[in-house]
């Protein structure tokens, strides 16, 4: 911050980094549950506090009390806003204050921070931020995950005159009882269209160039979601036209098919029905050639029999004859018949 005094002097704000910054986290009297590990060489980085309201349980809830299964749903779901607080508590004094800026890996998720990005000296109590999710996926709430990152500022003693008397901000260690009965109106919707997305995504880029701390990389990320998004959609787009196209030919194929089949079975049946009649025709055929044989084969068996009966007839009177002249010549060598 700068200002110009009564007497015409330039004042600045000193910015409070490097070692200075690592042992205002260390003493922890200014940032109470403060860790000296998320310091940076010109800001501090906030985290997650294990408390969060989320439309779903219809109040607070604290993530520890949640069994193993149940944190899984512990998420943002897309077009949903779930309130948090930092697990930090401030003690700023009078001549202290704090510019804050969403964690750029927050945006690379699709998540946008909502609150003030601004702390006035004075204030106590833990910072509260709203995220909402504006991307096609869930965003899981995990305790100690950074939020958003603050450059700690000292008031020089012209800055601090010019303020006069300072009226501490209202302090938040929990979520307000208002805010509790409004959540039921933040479950998700989800968001109908692209349009929507882009939307949203303005709205984010209006409350960072408002905001104390410009972000030009978080920008650039957001356009490239954008792009991303839509690459996606074209993407998705032309394999739908493909499965489409895919499946009209299956249909026709699946008529051909049908239509050949009927063919065939006509064909079939109408060879069958040729087969039926020549196989009747041939049976008839065979029964009448069975009847001639019947008869020819009975035809000539009483020719057969007849001749036999001759033969033996003539045979008998052959030998007969043959018998008599026999005795005839017995009797004449004999001498009992004498001519």
């Amino acid at each position: 911050m700068v200002i110009i005094t009564a007497g015409g002097k330039i004042v600045m704000s000193n910015i409070i980094s490097g070692t200075a910054l690592l042992e205002l986290i260390t003493r922890g009297e200014v940032v109470i549950d403060g860790n000296p590990a998320n310091c940076d060489p010109i800001k501090y980085d906030f985290v997650l506090d294990a408390n969060f309201l989320k439309a779903q349980y219809g109040g607070p809830i604290q993530y520890d009390a949640l069994q193993p299964i149940e944190q899984k749903d512990a998420v943002i779901a897309p077009g949903e806003a779930v309130f948090v607080l930092t697990k930090e508590t401030l003690q700023l004094p009078n001549n202290m204050y704090l510019q804050l800026s969403p964690k750029r890996e927050m945006t690379e998720y699709g998540i946008m921070t909502l609150g003030g990005f601004a702390v006035d000296p004075g204030y106590h109590g833990k910072l509260m931020f709203g995220l909402y999710n504006f991307s096609n996926r869930p965003f899981r709430l995990l305790p100690g995950k950074k939020l958003v990152a603050a450059v700690f500022s000292e008031l020089v003693d012209g800055e601090i005159a010019n303020i006069g008397e300072i009226i501490p901000p209202k302090s938040i260690h929990d979520f307000p009882p208002r805010l509790v009965e409004m959540i039921r109106e933040c479950a998700p919707i989800g968001l109908s269209s692209l349009e929507d997305a882009v939307s949203a995504i303005k709205k984010q880029i209006e409350l960072m160039e408002k905001g104390l701390v410009k972000n030009e990389e978080s920008i650039s990320q957001i356009h490239s979601f954008i792009r991303k998004t839509r690459e996606d959609m074209d993407e998705n787009n032309r394999l739908i036209g493909s499965v489409g196209r895919k499946i009209d030919e299956l249909v026709s194929g699946l008529d051909n098919e049908a239509k050949l089949r009927k063919e065939s079975e006509f064909k079939l049946e109408r060879q069958l029905a040729a087969l039926i009649t020549a196989l009747d025709q041939e049976t008839q055929l065979r029964k009448e050639s069975d009847f001639a044989l019947e008869e020819k084969i009975s035809v000539t068996q009483k020719e057969a029999n007849y001749k036999p009966a001759v033969f033996k007839g003539v045979l008998w009177l052959a030998t007969s004859f043959g018998s008599i002249a026999v005795a005839f010549l017995i009797a004449y060598l004999a001498g009992w018949l004498q001519f």
